[in-house]
């Protein structure tokens, strides 16, 4: 298996809110190392894979509260990682509305220019969601901040049963706020996510949801899993992206990026030697009586999922908020 890209993920910032079914699994632990050092150690890591063949990239946080921001995009984009010029946004702690627009006059003075909102639901489904009250009414602060500023901004809205009806009112009241960017999805099995897979819909679902809706889900296609499983097109994988999560207990800046790397595809090589191939997995887990939707690569990782919860006795290389890779 062909190693392409490495990735450090760090998600040790912490994040206000509390989501119920967290698709990070966030342990909302904070950095105890300093983040020079932090930095210093992932500029040795880019200059060891330039010229390798293997991209390497960083990424902190999914959420921003972070003091080291500034920081940290200046080194995004010297480097010309993903953080460069694009932020998600939630999570963030309570300010007010002069602060939010200070906040978001800073992003764009230090060259970010897209930001990222998820609203989950209207105002009462979103803050129990989200575990904070006040996070929707919030979150349309953060928009409204935006817009008057003119920072463009995506709205992600995943969608299950519990919400789908929301999601017709929910598109206009934000679009009515001059949003115009909308990824709207179905979320996938990792983290906490897990939870969430019995509330995942139907074909008779999506087909009630308003044309508004389906015009701005994401490109990906989505099929029922009797659809996926009756084409049998789970081809195998030949190149992988390998991600090493920093947990505040990492210990790391001892070591190398070759030597991250190789304990990392030893652990991902030994995992998926001991598991069948995709097709395989498909006809063990697969029900061919399922009408839920899923993408080609969700209903992959659900299989998986499903063959290492029978084998615990194999480190799984599966789940985002350990090392884990990419393999679809």
């Amino acid at each position: 298996m062909k190693t392409t890209s490495f990735m450090i993920e760090d998600l040790r910032v912490p994040c206000n809110s509390h989501c119920r079914y967290c698709l990070l699994a966030c342990e909302n632990k904070t950095n105890p190392t300093d983040y020079k050092e932090t930095e210093a150690f992932i500029r040795n890591l880019d200059e060891e894979f330039r010229n390798t063949g293997i991209h390497f990239s960083y990424y902190m946080g999914y959420c921003m509260d972070t003091s080291d921001l500034h920081d940290y995009i200046k080194m995004s984009q010297q480097l010309g990682y993903p953080s460069a010029d694009f932020l998600q946004l939630n999570g963030l702690k309570f300010r007010d509305l002069g602060a939010i627009a200070n906040f978001i006059t800073d992003l764009k003075d230090w060259g970010i220019n897209l930001v990222d909102l998820t609203f989950y639901g209207l105002r009462e489904y979103h803050d129990r969601f989200a575990g904070r009250k006040g996070d929707f009414d919030y979150l349309v602060d953060t928009l409204r901040a935006c817009m008057r500023l003119h920072m463009p901004v995506r709205i992600s809205m995943p969608l299950n049963k519990e919400n789908m009806d929301q999601a017709g009112k929910l598109y206009r009241c934000l679009h009515d706020l001059d949003a115009r960017n909308f990824f709207i999805f179905l979320p996938h099995s990792k983290g906490r996510g897990r939870y969430l897979e019995n509330l995942r819909l139907t074909r008779e679902d999506f087909d009630r949801l308003p044309k508004t809706i389906k015009k701005n889900f994401g490109k990906s296609p989505y099929k029922t899993e009797r659809e996926w499983l009756e084409e049998n097109d789970f081809e195998e994988p030949e190149t992988r992206t390998l991600v090493k999560v920093l947990r505040d207990d990492s210990p790391y800046l001892h070591l190398t990026g070759r030597d991250m790397l190789r304990e990392l595809e030893e652990k991902d090589d030994a995992f998926y030697r001991a598991m069948p191939s995709t097709k395989e997995l498909a006809q063990i887990y697969g029900n061919r009586e399922n009408d839920q939707l899923f993408r080609k690569r969700d209903l992959i990782i659900r299989y998986r999922q499903a063959w290492a919860k029978d084998h615990p006795e194999i480190e799984d290389t599966i789940e985002e908020y350990k090392d884990f890779s990419i393999r679809y």
